[in-house]
């Protein structure tokens, strides 16, 4: 029996009906068991979560594998840049491990390059996945090497249906996207989609902030560990509070955060959840103030809204000002 065991299939275009004898198109198959992670497309009849070289009992003792695998950092599985369905098998110990949860199970790792900004969402399709996934993505490089982090999380799921996901990828750049699994993993199924992110996938906090010239308001807030909802150029995979703020008069708005624990702050301003309607965004690391992050916008009357986030995924606070002129 093969330690490689891990099998991806991504749908192109339209949907792949599977398990049912038909398609509509063509599906590009990568098959990491061999050293190749060059896919081919295929419109055969076959189930793509079936793989006889790799299907086996999760209980199997398999040797560790090595780097350089397909579905290693070293020989990733390249994603295409379209709407993709993917479905695969982990099965075996892993190579790498991730900061949100215990990943010591074999892991698929997928390389995604736009040639453009695009939102990126992932939702997990749980009549597919017969495990708790662990995906961490990383931004530039892989592995222990990957240090920024755009997503971390086992979180996939809202009771028995899939709970999204997304992170934003500016253009000529490299996405590793690491799917992870516990002890024993299994298959798992997931929609890949570039489409702009609803604004209900931020979840917008209930507290409105209202320009009074003059005023000033006030917040507070303190988190657990763990990956939030919304994204910015400027990071943010922590915890977060996602305020509408509504303008009257055109006005300059000024926004400080300081953080407390393992928070660092990241402030962003933008019209909509995607971080593609950023108007402004900084945080304690662009600036190089630990701790601390500070940003002065001017706006015109209308909605928008202000992500107040954290670079880090430990636990932590932040105070946040927000003052009109």
């Amino acid at each position: 029996m093969r330690s490689l065991s891990a099998r991806a299939c991504f749908g192109l275009g339209l949907c792949v009906a599977l398990g049912c004898g038909l398609r509509s198109d063509p599906t590009f198959v990568a098959d990491t068991d061999f050293g190749s992670a060059t896919g081919t497309a295929t419109d055969t009849d076959t189930d793509p979560q079936t793989d006889e070289s790799s299907s086996g009992d999760p209980s199997d003792d398999f040797p560790p594998p090595v780097e350089g695998r397909a579905g290693s950092c070293s020989n990733p599985i390249e994603l295409p840049t379209t709407d993709t369905q993917v479905v695969g098998e982990l099965r075996g110990p892993g190579l790498y491990t991730a900061e949100c949860a215990a990943a010591d199970g074999l892991e698929d790792v997928y390389l995604f390059q736009p040639t453009s900004a695009t939102d990126v969402t992932i939702t997990f399709d749980p009549a597919l996945t017969d495990f708790n996934p662990i995906v961490r993505v990383s931004e530039f490089a892989c592995g222990p090497d990957g240090v920024v982090l755009r997503a971390c999380t086992n979180d996939w799921f809202d009771g028995t249906v899939g709970d999204p996901r997304h992170f934003i990828a500016p253009g000529n750049r490299d996405f590793f996207i690491q799917i992870d699994s516990g002890e024993g993993g299994g298959n798992y199924g997931f929609d890949i989609s570039l489409e702009p992110v609803p604004l209900a996938q931020c979840e917008v906090h209930p507290e409105v902030i209202v320009q009074e010239p003059g005023s000033r308001f006030l917040w507070q807030n303190d988190f657990g560990g763990g990956q939030g909802v919304a994204d910015s150029f400027c990071g943010g995979v922590g915890r977060e509070n996602f305020f509408q703020l509504e303008m009257f008069t055109p006005g300059s708005v000024t926004v400080t955060s300081t953080g407390s624990g393992a928070y660092r702050p990241m402030l962003s301003v933008r019209t909509d959840c995607s971080a593609l309607t950023e108007l402004e965004c900084t945080s304690d690391q662009i600036l190089g103030t630990p701790g601390f992050a500070f940003l002065e916008v001017f706006l015109q009357p209308g909605t928008y809204f202000l992500d107040v986030d954290s670079l880090s995924l430990d636990e932590g606070g932040f105070d946040l000002e927000v003052a009109f002129d």
